[in-house]
């Protein structure tokens, strides 16, 4: 079985789960927690489109993410990442879209983000 290409791994990502608490009233409160911090990955954006939506002009990209297998990561979770490619580090949050185990290998794990502006 192929070894995880670790040396890859040049970034580092973290993610965020879902909360539900709720208010005084009963009614859902929805945040996202810190879960997993300092994970080492390879960020590579896939696309990017702009649009005007409901009035409203948003940008939209598109990422791939590659880590080690064996991570506490759910498709419900958000992927956090100081993108510092420009000189400038700029903080992204995108929802993930997928989680892939390309032929279950467990060698590695490509997972599918989304990041609208």
């Amino acid at each position: 079985m192929p070894a995880t290409p670790v040396h890859l791994f040049t970034e580092v990502v973290g993610t965020t789960r879902l909360a539900t608490t709720f208010d005084s009233g009963g009614s859902p409160i929805n945040t996202f927690t810190a879960e997993i911090s300092d994970i080492p990955a390879r960020v590579q954006p896939i696309s990017g489109s702009e649009n005007v939506r409901y009035g409203r002009e948003s940008t939209r990209r598109m990422w791939k993410i590659f880590v080690e297998p064996g991570q506490d990561i759910l498709e419900t979770d958000r992927i956090t990442y100081d993108d510092n490619t420009t000189g400038t580090v700029i903080s992204r949050t995108m929802d993930i879209q997928e989680i892939r185990n390309p032929q279950m290998a467990n060698t590695i794990l490509t997972i599918i983000c989304e990041e609208t502006d």
